[in-house]
């Protein structure tokens, strides 16, 4: 193996392991968030908690999308690298807005990634092939996963509907 190929595929390892970092971090800071009360990050006085409890709930989703991306990425496929390049802002963003001392390193590690993933293109070259079947399952989920967030946000608009099981 020459020195060049040996540092891409380096370089690939660090992008996928920044990449599941980041999403498992996305998960746990999203969950410590949702049902907090209290919030005291550097910019807990100039997020609405509203705003802070909803980027908690959406903050885990996109936890978990960047999980399956990472997954996409340890197959070498070039969606999966699309959507780690399009998740990894979000999750900047969604750390920010839950301003908790905790999603602070959401943020820094999200900036941190970015570049690795970049730099890693080259290696993410197969293309993505699903059947009918799994593009069903996709939008099944996609669905479920839609109307839970959607109904979980407005729960103070449904009855019965408190805790994120209760808007599953």
């Amino acid at each position: 193996m020459s020195g060049a190929s040996s540092r891409r595929i380096a370089t690939a390892r660090v992008a996928v392991w920044l990449t599941v970092t980041v999403a498992l971090l996305s998960v746990v800071t999203g969950v410590a968030n949702i049902g907090t009360r209290e919030f005291t990050g550097p910019l807990a006085t100039s997020v609405p908690d509203s705003i802070q409890q909803t980027a908690g709930f959406t903050g885990t989703l996109t936890g978990f999308l960047m999980v399956a991306a990472a997954a996409g990425m340890l197959g070498r496929l070039r969606a999966a690298w699309y959507a780690t390049l399009a998740l990894l802002p979000v999750t900047a963003v969604q750390g920010l807005l839950q301003a908790s001392v905790l999603s602070l390193s959401l943020v820094v590690l999200s900036l941190l990634a970015l570049p690795s993933v970049l730099l890693a293109r080259q290696h993410f070259d197969r293309g993505l092939d699903l059947t009918t079947t799994q593009l069903a399952a996709a939008a099944l989920l996609t669905v479920q996963a839609y109307g839970t967030a959607g109904t979980y946000a407005l729960r103070d608009e449904y009855e019965g509907v408190s805790t994120l099981l209760d808007a599953l």
